[in-house]
């Protein structure tokens, strides 16, 4: 159970890092974009990437929430 639990934060620490390295060579290319089509989908992307990131933070505070109040009603 406990390398279950070590091995997940370990795979959401490695998603979260690899995003948010992603997230940040989108910003260097987008200052390097010179099509305006190009720039805007990057923008676009960008923007969703950032989105999923936000996200992926409060998830694990949210199933940590989930798992107590089912705690509190299988006592």
């Amino acid at each position: 159970m406990l390398t279950t639990i070590i091995l997940a934060v370990l795979t959401y620490l490695a998603v979260f890092i690899f995003a948010a390295i992603v997230t940040a060579f989108m910003a260097l290319f987008i200052n390097c974009a010179t099509d305006e089509k190009l720039r805007n989908a990057m923008l676009i992307i960008r923007a969703e990437l950032f989105a999923c990131l936000k996200m992926s933070f409060y998830t694990p505070i949210f199933f940590y929430e989930e798992f107590k109040n089912l705690k509190k009603e299988t006592e």
